[in-house]
């Protein structure tokens, strides 16, 4: 059985898994400072096997009670991808210690009412697992407004999936905004730094950690195993429709001509499991 409903004041966990971004990853730490949310709110970082940020986080945030920050060593057979990435917030919705859990991204930030408003829309509703809207901007912080869906490998595919997003109501010309939500898979999941959810829900529903061939070639990441494993188990899911997410292109999921070097490219080089070309380590 899941917790109670949540009450306008409980502590929340927001977790971050990051690895040699550091100046993205200050970003993120700030806007979480920043929320407006009444409750208390834990940061919890866990750094993928990154000593130079660690070292930041102890200079900058050793004093800063409501940042953890845990280091991790790799093994030699670790590799970078979404299967990794899966294990790791499986890892940390076990190492966080309160009833709600949030995650956001080293290079996304929250705006100041991103929590606020994802707790009253639990509190309304009752539900274990809300979500926000997000905004798409480009790695130098412009607003996205291209009429291709950017997670497509193939240009032609991109404008094709946009026209089929818009018309879905989705997206829309002329607009940064997407409205993700559960009405629309196929076409598209919920980013996993919308949710605002129940810890013991998420656990009880973890991120596969298996990827095919076939979702390489759609681009499905773990975020689509978390709403999909949510829907197959019936859980009840809400949408508050906020705009509250800061999207920014250039993580693996759309990096697929490498021309960010602090991300990497997602790659299949023929095996039963993904793999990544290495452009930044």
């Amino acid at each position: 059985m899941v917790g109670n409903g949540i009450k306008m004041n409980d502590t929340i966990t927001v977790l971050t898994v990051t690895r040699h971004r550091p100046e993205l990853l200050q970003r993120a730490i700030h806007s979480v400072s920043q929320q407006d949310y009444e409750g208390e709110v834990q940061h919890l970082i866990l750094i993928d096997d990154c000593m130079d940020t660690y070292a930041m986080l102890k200079q900058h945030y050793g004093s800063n009670d409501n940042l953890n920050c845990f280091l991790r060593a790799r093994s030699l057979t670790e590799t970078s991808g979404p299967e990794h990435l899966a294990r790791l917030r499986n890892l940390m919705g076990r190492m966080a210690e309160t009833q709600w859990i949030c995650f956001l991204d080293d290079d996304n930030e929250y705006e100041p009412h991103h929590l606020r408003q994802l707790v009253e829309c639990a509190h309304r509703t009752g539900s274990l697992a809300v979500h926000s809207w997000m905004q798409i901007f480009n790695f130098d912080g412009t607003p996205y407004m291209k009429q291709r869906w950017p997670w497509c490998r193939d240009d032609k595919e991109g404008q094709r999936r946009y026209q089929e997003l818009e018309s879905k109501g989705i997206i829309s010309a002329g607009s940064n905004i997407v409205k993700d939500g559960i009405n629309n898979l196929p076409y598209r999941c919920v980013d996993t730094s919308e949710w605002l959810i129940d810890r013991e829900l998420f656990l009880n529903n973890q991120m596969s950690t298996h990827f095919s061939y076939e979702e390489w070639v759609n681009n499905k990441a773990e975020d689509d195993k978390l709403l999909m494993q949510l829907l197959a188990a019936k859980v009840p899911i809400v949408c508050n429709k906020v705009v509250s997410l800061k999207y920014y292109l250039g993580g693996y999921s759309t990096n697929h001509d490498g021309r960010y070097t602090h991300s990497q490219i997602w790659e299949w080089q023929g095996g039963s499991k993904p793999s990544f070309a290495n452009t930044s380590l």
